[in-house]
């Protein structure tokens, strides 16, 4: 009789994934957050739609002074007529788009001269019972994310297995449950790291890119800078005010942890008599009024901050882990746990990755 040996065949695995989405380990802070989705890949290459949003902010491209018709701006993305422009204190009302650079314009509150490179934030606006008509529209971009295969290998030697213990139970069973946790570790550092590979054949391991990959290529990521309140508020303040973000989460490797926690650090007091040395922060409060939490993760890369909404990322199933017993080859029992999956990002422009210099 032949052997069968392949985890393809349905009637040959077990479904192990209701224990791996049970387990909660501490060495997988971002997979206990994220969670596993509901929803099933559709083929190993996991495809998705992600807006691209319209410009929040331009600055002016020459001065403007009070009482002109028209504005000189780095670019009239994102404006159409009716279109409300604040510069500083001075609010203007788009009455034309001319061409990519100028606007005309019409003065509604505190008309005043305004310095060349200063922000420019667009409002959109429209009059009542407006009738339809073509305005400017950003396609959605398509993101692929691969599916990767994540699994492990036990055997039991029948000497094992004749082995009287001290504590009863089944030998295989506790061996699978170890692996299945090995595969949630694995899965939990995936989620994290910032290579992507999409081979052309089965010869060479697919990758899925982690939220380090998406935010690095994909999200804001400024360049490299030292850490302050002042720098990190600038860098939450543009993913909010610049591009329509909602970060609830800043996510660090727990060396980094430090950053926050000496901010302000010469106001602490400490007790002398107290038993605990250091400071254990879980959230921040930016000047703009952002307060987000702080995440720590030893899968997670030191020297990055990164910003993102649990809310848009998913990690998603193509073959939620099973348990196989591979065909007997002597004297011992063989297993395999087996899963794939991979991560959605989506809205990737509106997260960011901080990093320090």
């Amino acid at each position: 009789m032949a052997q069968i040996t392949t985890y393809d065949v349905l009637e040959n695995v077990r479904d192990v994934s209701p224990v791996f989405n049970l387990i909660n380990q501490p060495t997988t802070v971002l997979l206990n957050i994220l969670g596993v989705s509901s929803r099933r890949a559709r083929d190993k290459r996991h495809y998705w739609w992600d807006d691209q949003r319209l410009s929040q902010t331009t600055t002016l491209g020459g001065a403007y002074t009070a009482s002109d018709s028209s504005v000189t701006v780095a670019s009239t993305d994102g404006m159409a007529v009716n279109t409300i422009l604040t510069i500083n204190s001075t609010v203007l009302r788009v009455t034309a788009v001319t061409n990519a650079t100028t606007a005309a314009v019409t003065a509604i509150a505190q008309d005043a001269n305004q310095s060349n490179g200063a922000t420019v934030r667009i409002l959109r606006s429209q009059v009542e019972g407006k009738a339809y008509e073509d305005r400017e529209y950003k396609e959605k971009v398509e993101r692929l994310n691969v599916c990767q295969i994540i699994d492990e290998f036990f055997k039991i030697t029948g000497s094992q297995q004749a082995t009287a213990r001290e504590v009863g139970g089944d030998l295989y069973q506790e061996e699978e449950l170890r692996k299945i946790e090995l595969c949630r570790l694995s899965l939990g550092r995936a989620i994290w790291q910032a290579g992507f590979l999409n081979p052309s054949d089965n010869a060479t391991p697919r990758i899925m890119g982690g939220i380090d990959y998406w935010l690095l290529n994909h999200g804001y990521a400024p360049s490299a800078q030292s850490f302050s309140a002042d720098n990190f508020d600038a860098f939450l303040l543009e993913l909010s005010a610049e591009r329509g973000g909602n970060p609830t989460h800043i996510g660090m490797n727990p060396a980094d942890m430090s950053d926050f926690s000496s901010l302000d650090a010469s106001k602490l007091q400490k007790d002398y008599d107290d038993e605990i040395i250091g400071r254990k922060v879980t959230a921040y409060a930016s000047k703009h009024g952002h307060v987000v939490s702080l995440v720590t993760d030893v899968n997670a890369a030191p020297g990055y901050f990164r910003a993102f909404n649990p809310m848009d990322a998913e990690v998603i199933p193509f073959r939620p882990f099973g348990s196989t017993v591979l065909a007997q080859d002597g004297d011992n029992v063989r297993g395999m746990i087996v899963g794939e999956y991979t991560l959605e990002l989506r809205n990737v422009s509106t997260h960011g990755i901080f990093t320090k210099s």
